[in-house]
């Protein structure tokens, strides 16, 4: 397939994200599809909830295959120590493709729970300022095969992108970069993911890019017993 068109909700060029609890010295904003290097409090888990919508069309093959993926991933985030964070993700996916066929236009669809991810980063570099922080923060984890990688339908077998799992087991790591101030936030990220064949069937190798910057909009001053901030967020992902 030609070309990928990816939207996730509500995250567009410009979106409102609402982020709980002042933390002093600074504001804590996150972007909405990537990850940043500000610490998790020790002991302190955090609960995320997404989603995303994700289309492939412009089929080359002459098939006329368009894919759509619905994906709602669960993130679990715990300070296992002063620099250390755990990651856990867990997505539930909704996959369905429509080709033609000699028959006429099939559809095929698969749902339930993806592979799960598991997540160390650890901030290595930190370098505090009135107002401002910067932290550099590597990451490793690996991907297990945790879903359904021989879902069948009336027509066999599905097609190995449309399984909720990929069989194998996949090494991720990379590095994430972020700049605080009290009114705004910078986070970039670059990462990589090996993938291992199985099934008979590689996947192929996958590095990242993400961009964040994300602007206070509400309280536009700060003060002391605000329970809650009002961001406008802009993002860009390089696959």
């Amino acid at each position: 397939m030609k070309h990928v068109y990816r939207s996730q909700a509500l995250c567009l060029l410009l979106l409102l994200a609402l982020t709980a609890l002042l933390r002093p010295p600074l504001a804590s904003a996150a972007p909405i599809t990537s990850n940043t290097a500000l610490p998790v409090h020790e002991g302190e888990l955090i609960v995320r909830l997404q989603g995303k919508l994700m289309r492939s069309t412009d089929d080359s093959s002459g098939a006329g295959r368009e894919l759509s993926v619905w994906a709602a991933p669960t993130v679990l985030v715990y300070g296992a120590g002063d620099k250390l964070a755990i990651f856990s993700i867990l997505p539930y996916l909704d996959k369905r493709l429509e080709l033609d066929s000699p028959a006429g236009r099939r559809s095929r669809r698969v749902s339930g729970l993806g592979d799960i991810r598991l997540i160390a980063r650890y901030t290595a570099g930190q370098w505090d300022r009135p107002q401002e922080t910067l932290r550099l923060a590597p990451f490793l984890g690996l991907e297990a095969p945790s879903g359904d990688d021989d879902a069948t339908d009336l027509l066999g077998r599905l097609p190995q992108a449309l399984q909720l799992g990929s069989g194998s087991w996949d090494l991720i790591f990379g590095t994430v970069f972020t700049w605080q101030r009290l009114a705004w936030e910078f986070d970039a990220s670059a990462s990589y993911k090996l993938n291992t064949e199985a099934n008979g069937f590689d996947f192929g190798d996958v590095a990242g890019l993400d961009l964040s910057f994300q602007y206070r909009l509400s309280p536009f001053e700060l003060a002391r017993g605000v329970p809650s901030f009002l961001y406008a967020v802009a993002e860009s992902n390089l696959t």
